[in-house]
């Protein structure tokens, strides 16, 4: 029977607390250099995307309505959904996080809001 490695992997050297921690040092909102607000971190086939999306812009959640919310009174596995992206083997693992607390605060550490003294914005 396999061992479950309960190491916690940080993902190319982004450790969430240690980048919250220096964006609230330096008063600053998080942009990640590994998946920047561009088209191309959609898709790594530009040619064919859906051809609406070479015009999609970039907001921050505060940008795009007055109150966001990132996970309220806990998340369920009918939560996620998977919209126009078509990355079902994604929402599919999302859905299956939901199931288990721990293992997901792993992969989404708790306590994130878009209140103003929150460096994702």
């Amino acid at each position: 029977m396999a061992k479950c490695d309960h190491t916690i992997r940080i993902f190319e050297g982004q450790d969430f607390e240690s980048i919250r921690l220096q964006c609230r040092q330096e008063n600053k909102l998080f942009d990640d250099s590994l998946f920047p607000a561009q088209v191309e971190s959609l898709s790594n086939n530009y040619q064919n995307l859906i051809p609406s999306w070479r015009d999609i812009t970039w907001n921050r959640p505060g940008e795009i309505v007055d109150d966001p919310q990132f996970i309220v009174n806990g998340i369920k596995r009918t939560d996620p959904n998977q919209g126009d992206l078509g990355n079902c083997w994604f929402i599919a693992a999302m859905s299956a996080l939901t199931q288990n607390n721990l293992v997901l605060n792993r992969v989404i550490p708790p306590d994130q809001s878009f209140s103003k003294d929150w460096y994702g914005e």
